[in-house]
C-alpha cells in the first residue's frame, strides 16, 4: 500500500520502518501499481497515473470516479531508489508472479499467451506491466 502513504519523503519513512522492523534474516513482500501501467488499477482510467500530478484528480473528477486521486504510484526505478535510500535489497519476482497467476488462476487467452512468451519478451514488457513484486531483505 505504498502507493497510499503520500509523497515520497512518506515512502521512504514507511520503507524505513519497515527495514528497522525486518529481522536481519526477514523478507518482506511489496507489490505495488506500476505508475506506467496502461489503466491505472484503483480507478480504472487509462494512462492516470502518466498525466502531471496535478492533473489527476481533475481527471478523476471528470471521468466521475471519484472526488480526488490519492495515490503516489511508483516507476520501477523510482521505487529502487527508494528501497536502497531505505536500506533494503529489493529482488525483483514480478515475471514469476505473472507467470504462476497464469498457471493457478482464470486468466484471459492474451493474458496466458503474454505469461508463456519467452522471458526475453517479459523483460521488454516489465516496464508496463500493472505491478512491481519485490522481495525486501535489509541491508548490511
Amino acid at each position: 500500500m505504498i502507493e497510499h502513504v503520500g509523497a515520497r519523503p512518506d515512502q521512504l519513512a514507511h520503507l524505513r520502518e519497515i527495514a528497522r522492523v525486518l529481522k536481519d534474516d526477514g523478507i518482506a513482500y511489496l507489490a505495488t501499481p506500476n505508475r506506467w501501467t496502461i489503466v491505472e488499477p484503483h480507478f480504472r482510467l487509462p494512462l492516470l497515473s502518466w498525466v502531471p500530478e496535478k492533473a489527476r484528480t481533475p481527471y478523476v473528477r471528470l471521468a466521475r470516479r471519484g472526488k480526488r486521486y490519492d495515490c503516489a504510484p511508483l516507476s520501477r526505478t523510482d521505487l529502487l531508489e527508494l528501497c536502497s535510500h531505505a536500506g533494503l535489497r529489493a529482488s525483483e519476482r514480478t515475471l514469476e508472479a505473472i507467470q504462476l497467476t497464469a498457471e493457478i488462476e482464470n486468466v484471459s487467452p492474451l493474458a496466458r499467451r503474454i505469461a508463456e512468451a519467452p522471458s526475453r519478451l517479459h523483460r521488454v514488457l516489465v516496464p508496463l506491466v500493472p505491478a512491481h513484486i519485490f522481495l525486501l531483505r535489509r541491508t548490511g
